[in-house]
């Protein structure tokens, strides 16, 4: 799903968000979740878990975003 809406919004030329997004979804939120997993000695099912809340986060956001500016195109 997130890869959907990343080839949309680039063929909308509307890809700035693209960057920030992959920032948090490939090293912000897997450093700052591992490290309190980690602190708090969860198992391997708790940082499947965590993947997957990192993955479905950036999802709707990213659904959220494409939606807004979709909607702004629609109204011009």
């Amino acid at each position: 799903m997130i890869f959907i809406y990343i080839s949309m919004l680039q063929g909308l030329q509307k890809s700035s968000v693209i960057f920030p997004i992959s920032l948090y979804r490939q090293i912000v939120a897997p450093l700052i979740l591992f490290s309190l997993f980690r602190y708090f000695h969860a198992d391997i099912i708790v940082l499947w878990l965590g993947l997957d809340a990192i993955i479905f986060s950036s999802a709707l956001y990213l659904l959220w975003y494409a939606k807004n500016k979709i909607k702004a195109l629609v109204l011009l």
